[in-house]
């Protein structure tokens, strides 16, 4: 049975499966993102899943030394392959990609028979030690940003707005299995509409990011189940993917004020 508002979640503090979206133009920092994460993360992942479209030669050459395993994009969301995806473009932008990967992070939750499961980004490498878990109980990371939109939709959704807290966006996210299937249930009950159908119902779709599957569960979580849960800063460094070959310098510089640096390559 899964606990409802208000019921305690306090998960067995076993090493998670990673799972991390990746699209070709990432594999070149995803090896060393996926080291980094196995040397910092504590507790350690117990496994690593990479989640593409059908693997290329380059994906398989990733996978096999590192002992990754493969999962493909269309398998998770039941009835949503990446080819159904309905089109949403924004001034131009197709913006389709960015909201189906974050489908796929609370699509995961459906699937997993472990308590846990954490989703980070196939271009950020993690740079100093980084606890998952403190006294049972997950520890959110994020920033000062506070981006309108998130909370428009958060609101359609769920029927209110939250109070004003510091950011849940990082560049990863330990999801508590439980409160991720509780919060797609409520969302189904509220809105009448199954819980993608419902997202892409109440995103606005005049501006360029008006979801965020972060910032909606680290808020819902941290209301309805506020024991469950630490928050701590998670500053991450964003790059140019360009500047990549100068890691080790950046990674040197950025230690004492960041968890993690991203190397963004935009080209979709």
């Amino acid at each position: 049975m899964i606990p409802g508002p208000g019921e305690p979640i306090l998960g067995h503090p076993m090493n998670p499966d990673l799972f991390i979206p990746a699209h070709e133009k990432d594999f070149p920092v995803l090896p060393n993102a996926i080291r980094s994460i196995l040397d910092f993360a504590e507790p350690r992942p117990r496994s690593v899943t990479i989640i593409a479209a059908t693997p290329s030669i380059g994906l398989q050459a990733i996978l096999k030394p590192l002992g990754a395993h493969f999962l493909h994009e269309d398998t998770i969301v039941p009835g949503l392959p990446r080819a159904r995806m309905p089109c949403i473009r924004v001034r131009g932008e197709d913006r389709s990609g960015w909201y189906f990967q974050q489908f796929l992070k609370w699509g995961l939750a459906l699937q997993s028979n472990q308590n846990h499961y954490l989703v980070a980004d196939a271009d950020t490498l993690w740079i100093r030690p980084t606890h998952l878990r403190d006294r049972g109980r997950t520890v959110h990371y994020g920033t000062g940003q506070h981006h309108l939109p998130y909370f428009e939709t958060y609101q359609k959704l769920l029927g209110y707005r939250p109070d004003r807290q510091a950011s849940f966006i990082a560049n990863f996210m330990l999801f508590e299995t439980a409160i991720v299937r509780e919060l797609i249930g409520l969302i189904q009950h509220r809105t009448g509409l199954n819980w993608v159908e419902a997202l892409l119902a109440n995103i606005d779709r005049s501006t360029l990011s008006s979801f965020s599957e972060y910032e909606t569960y680290g808020y819902y979580s941290s209301r309805a189940h506020p024991e469950a849960s630490l928050r701590r800063n998670g500053a991450t460094l964003n790059l140019h993917a360009l500047l990549y070959r100068f890691h080790d310098c950046f990674s040197w510089l950025a230690r004492g004020s960041f968890h993690s640096i991203a190397y963004h390559n935009y080209r979709r």
